[in-house]
Order: structure tokens, then C-alpha cells, then sequence
């Protein structure tokens, strides 16, 4: 990287708003909360359902002679 794209990277980022900056309102300054992922190793039951209607436990009429 050269020196002029380094400086202009740093002025950049000494621009951009800090949340201890005085223009900004009380309620701004609070980090945003972070959400709960909801855990991927648990079933649900539409793919649960989904997966028995489409299975071969179900018979069919094709099945039968």
C-alpha cells in the first residue's frame, strides 16, 4: 500500500462518527443489541413433516398390484 492510500485510509476512518462524539443523541449512543441466533441443531417440525409425507412409509396406490 502506498503512502497516499494510507493516509487517505486513516482520514477515513478518523471521520467516521465515534459513539462518545457530542452530536449524537442519547439514545444513538447505545450499542445495538444483539439478537439470539436460534440454535440450527434443532428439528422443526415442518421439516419433520415435510420428510414423512414424502417417505415410503406412506403407501400408495402405485404400491398395490
Amino acid at each position: 500500500m502506498g503512502k497516499q492510500k494510507k493516509t487517505r485510509k486513516y482520514a477515513t476512518m478518523k471521520r467516521m462518527l465515534s459513539l462518545r462524539d457530542q452530536r449524537l443523541k442519547e439514545k444513538d449512543r447505545l450499542k445495538p443489541k444483539k439478537k439470539e441466533k436460534k440454535d440450527p441443531s434443532a428439528l422443526k417440525e415442518r421439516e419433520v413433516w415435510a420428510h414423512l409425507t414424502t417417505s415410503s412409509l406412506i403407501p400408495t396406490l402405485s404400491t398395490f398390484p
